[in-house]
């Protein structure tokens, strides 16, 4: 006679917040792709430069440098992207999405010159972009930041910046461009050159097209996205498909006579 008795033991609430953290964790990185020429990497907590490579994942206190003939595109957050050219320093200072999806970028660039496309951000999400002469707070847009030792050029093609610099507070609307000088309170914004403005267009058809942002998503009616991204989805829906079978663990205690 065999007596066979199924024990289950449900962990739900453990299982919930594992699944729960590693979703949210584990899009807090950085990606990158379309790299070209001398792009290196330096790790949080390391002394050495290492090789870029499309399988890097970068985080919080990474640092990514451009040599004279090497840019790269980096990716995060669904959405959000920026375009590295030659001879740039940057470095990731907070990279952060918390559980009620709100999501906090702060990047510094050091030197050197990048095009970044910013996705409409939550109400209480933030986007900053710090330079040795001055700060800008962003909400939703493609602009430009050009490093040349310690003054800053921005640049708008849409949306708006709003810069910080000595204390003093100037906002930066579409096809407008301010030059910040170190320890100069800065001066007030002009029109963008038709060059720059061609340069960002030309840069964001780029990026568009390795990470677009949701609402290019939608005008192209539901067409494919980029690997990453739907990579990206997958992990939010994991929460969704979670099953109380699938979360349970089986035990089977079979008695024999």
């Amino acid at each position: 006679m065999c007596y066979k008795t199924k024990v289950y033991f449900l962990f739900f609430s453990v299982i919930l917040s594992f699944c729960l953290f590693g979703i949210i964790h584990a899009q807090s990185y950085i990606t990158m792709s379309n790299i070209s020429g001398e792009v290196l990497v330096k790790f949080s907590g390391e002394t050495e430069w290492q090789v870029a490579d499309e399988k890097m994942k970068l985080i919080e206190g990474d640092t990514v440098e451009c040599g004279k003939d090497g840019s790269v595109i980096l990716s995060w957050f669904e959405g959000n992207s920026v375009m590295l050219k030659p001879l740039t320093i940057f470095k990731i200072s907070k990279l952060y999405r918390d559980p009620a999806t709100n999501e906090y970028s702060v990047i510094n660039l050091e030197i050197g010159k990048m095009t970044a496309k910013v996705k409409k951000l939550h109400l209480n999400s933030s986007f900053q972009v710090y330079t040795p002469s001055a700060s800008a707070a962003v909400r939703g847009t493609l602009f430009h930041v050009a490093v040349d030792g310690n003054d800053t050029t921005f640049a708008v093609v849409e949306g708006k910046l709003e810069i910080i610099a000595q204390e003093v507070i100037r906002v930066l609307e579409e096809n407008m461009q301010l030059v910040v000088m170190e320890s100069i309170i800065p001066s007030f914004p002009e029109p963008i050159s038709p060059e720059l403005k061609m340069e960002i267009n030309e840069d964001s058809g780029t990026m568009s097209e390795i990470a677009p942002t949701p609402a290019e998503k939608s005008q192209k009616g539901g067409s494919e996205s980029s690997k990453q991204s739907a990579d990206d989805e997958v992990q939010r829906s994991l929460l969704d498909m979670l099953d109380v079978k699938k979360g349970a663990i089986n035990v089977e205690i079979i008695f024999e006579e």
